[in-house]
């Protein structure tokens, strides 16, 4: 059975004047009711990011409107960057502190980088001048402000070519005021409250990824290297494919394979990435269900590369067997996982419905596997070349589990 849904984050639209929606912001919430305060900024801005990008939640993100995102002033100072395309996100920020040359320092890194900026609750005092010339949105809080401070603020800023948003409008006659000062854009929850978004994390282990993070360090390192290690680790690996596929990044084509994936996302992305999940991981691998996952990819690849007419299909079966097994990994079903991740017709059809080269070969997997655990050897002894993929599979995932341990 799939697994129960957990609160994994809010999510809050910005209109314009004619109430289209024109961005979303995500919010921090945990199961807990701990705030972005009582874990830390820095944890919680991980935890948005990752859990956005990463988790399977029924409402799949399809929208190519901007997302704003907080980002705590310590990760835009400890980091060069978000690992997701600078143009599908605005960054966020509350500055409480008075000027700080580092963070206008690393602001500016971040700017070259193609980023955009938002200051939330800009109040017109001076102790945020040395900021304004990174900002691109100016987030007033209209209702803890008087209407003379907004009006006198914004006319006397209109030099800044940052946009003006409204925030907190509480109920109409805020609403049409707001308007008559040509606000760029206005969120409140008159006009829609956060939306908790609900759904299941994909939590790997920390074995395989700080393997990779080490390895990633490695001069000349080649993409085929990163993807074997990432293909020995199962969810790891589906972690990769659901992050690539979030809205915060504009896929050209759908994936087929992981190197593909993984090419797409570039080392760098990967490394921050991997750093992301470690340092929120928990740190609990289910060693036996990574095992099933693994040994039947791996029989998935083997079998097809039997077939001389589909040997090209290789790496693809192996993807599918991967996606196939995230009942096993995660409880979640692979409909599920399919619906919030862009794959391949030919992976669909073959883990949803067994059709083409590779869902005979997951399914003749499939079958010698129920047979197997039934105690049914028959199937193993009439299909000699299938057993002998599937032994030498489990044989390979032995051997990755057991590096795993170390």
């Amino acid at each position: 059975m799939p697994i129960p849904d957990y609160l994994l984050l809010a999510k809050q639209p910005m209109f314009n004047a004619e109430l289209g929606v024109i961005a979303h912001e995500l919010l921090f919430r945990n199961p807990m009711n701990l705030s972005a305060a009582d874990i830390g900024g820095d944890i919680a801005t991980h935890q948005v990011l990752l859990n956005y990008c990463s988790s399977v939640f029924d409402q799949a993100e399809s929208s190519n409107l901007p997302v704003f995102i907080n980002v705590d002033p310590v990760f835009i100072c400890t980091q060069a960057s978000l690992p997701v395309e600078p143009s599908r996100v605005v960054v966020e920020l509350r500055l409480n502190e008075p000027t700080d040359n580092a963070l206008i320092a690393s602001l500016q890194v971040w700017k070259s980088a193609g980023f955009r900026f938002s200051l939330e609750n800009y109040d017109f005092s001076p102790r945020y001048d040395a900021f304004l010339a990174q900002m691109d949105f100016l987030k007033v809080d209209v209702l803890s402000l008087e209407r003379n401070t907004i009006i006198s603020g914004k006319h006397a800023h209109q030099h800044l070519n940052a946009q003006w948003i409204a925030t907190h409008i509480e109920d109409e006659e805020t609403f049409e005021h707001c308007k008559t000062l040509a606000f760029a854009g206005y969120q409140g929850y008159f006009l829609a409250r956060p939306r908790e978004i609900k759904g299941n994390s994909i939590k790997p282990g920390t074995a395989t990824t700080l393997r990779i993070i080490q390895e990633l360090d490695r001069p000349n390192i080649s993409m085929d290297e990163i993807t074997r290690l990432v293909s020995q680790d199962p969810k790891l690996a589906l972690q990769m494919l659901k992050i690539i596929n979030s809205s915060l990044f504009t896929l050209p084509r759908v994936i087929e394979d992981l190197k593909t994936a993984i090419v797409y996302l570039g080392a760098e992305k990967l490394k921050q990435w991997a750093m992301i999940i470690a340092f929120l991981s928990n740190g609990e691998t289910h060693l036996e269900a990574c095992r099933f996952a693994l040994h039947r990819a791996k029989a998935c690849e083997l079998n097809i590369q039997a077939n001389s007419n589909a040997v090209a299909l290789a790496s693809t079966a192996f993807l599918a067997g991967l996606v196939s097994g995230t009942q096993i990994l995660f409880r979640i079903a692979p409909a599920t996982f399919l619906n919030n991740v862009r794959l391949s017709p030919v992976v669909e059809q073959a883990v949803l419905n067994h059709e083409g080269p590779i869902g005979e070969a997951l399914r003749e997997i499939c079958d010698l596997e129920y047979a197997l655990s039934q105690g049914d050897l028959s199937i193993a002894n009439s299909h000699v070349e299938l057993a002998q993929c599937y032994w030498q599979a489990g044989n390979w995932a032995d051997e990755v589990i057991d590096n795993l341990k170390r």
